[in-house]
């Protein structure tokens, strides 16, 4: 794939569309040393998992949700929207995608 925004690293100029296509560059950089990683090394493994795993969903959820992540480990929530209103509780990204209809 190739890589629509190289060489870009700061994110407050990238729109949501913009930083999806990175976020799949990089995520498929990611399988590649994965990969390489299991082929130097028969028998291990080198699974993505754990943090960098619900740190991705949560990059893929604010795409899709049309949301504005907060700083990491921020509580009580993830991030926020402009749909709803300073008074209502936005809940986890997971929880928004376990209870979406889109999905």
């Amino acid at each position: 794939m190739a890589d629509p925004l190289a060489g870009q690293s700061g994110s407050a100029h990238i729109d949501h569309g913009d930083r999806t296509a990175r976020t799949a560059v990089l995520v498929d950089r990611l399988h590649a040393i994965v990969t390489e990683l299991e082929e130097m090394y028969p028998g291990r493994k080198f699974p993505l998992d754990g943090h960098l795993v619900g740190s991705i969903g949560e990059a893929a959820t604010e795409a899709l949700f049309d949301l504005t992540l907060v700083a990491a480990s921020s509580k009580p929530r993830s991030g926020f929207s402009p749909r709803y209103t300073s008074d209502t509780l936005l809940p986890s990204p997971w929880k928004m995608c376990a209870n979406s209809s889109a999905i």
